[in-house]
């Protein structure tokens, strides 16, 4: 759109947008037409915004799903993170207190490495957790249909073959039978 488009109120009917163009317009519409200090649209708002655009309630419905649903991904991802950094300190803080004990009370004897490894091990599991869950929470809603549409032409696939495979079974029975 160029600005000769803009400045004519009287050609407003033969302008035309993206998506994407439509998508910022509502969005800095939406911004500027709240209170002051209002950051939130109510499920109303939205159902009576979409019913001004022509939009469906059951895809405005689908569509605030998958938000929210990412964001309850995001907010699950950022407190494993912080149980983890926690479960970090710990083990710092415990591991640099049996290393100086373990210093004080048997100099020739490094028995401190075998708590650290053991306990180590749980912390190098649950960071692999962290990283993906992380990985997974990052995903798009594409790339999770694309994962579900391929379990589930696996899963026809399996059937496909568990039934040809009973299908041949049961006719080498017959043959079986016959002879």
């Amino acid at each position: 759109m160029d600005a000769t488009q803009s400045a004519d109120p009287s050609r407003t009917e033969s302008i035309v947008f993206s998506n994407e163009e439509l998508t910022e317009i509502i969005r800095r519409a939406a911004g500027k037409a709240r209170r002051p200090g209002e950051t939130t649209v109510t499920y109303e708002e939205m159902l009576a915004v979409g019913e001004e655009l022509g939009i469906d309630a059951s895809d405005l419905q689908a569509a605030a799903s998958e938000v929210s649903s990412g964001r309850s991904r995001k907010k699950r991802v950022i407190r494993q993170k912080l149980e983890f950094f926690h479960h970090l300190i710990s083990y710092v803080t415990v591991m640099g207190g049996l290393f100086l004990i373990n210093l004080v009370t048997s100099p020739g004897y490094f028995w401190v490495v075998f708590p650290a490894i053991a306990w180590g091990i749980g912390l190098t599991s649950h960071a692999g957790r962290i990283y993906l869950n992380e990985k997974a929470a990052l995903l798009g809603v594409e790339e999770v249909e694309a994962c579900s549409r391929y379990e589930q032409r696996r899963s026809d696939r399996k059937a496909r073959m568990e039934a040809k495979r009973q299908r041949r079974f049961e006719r080498h029975q017959r043959r079986r039978e016959v002879l």
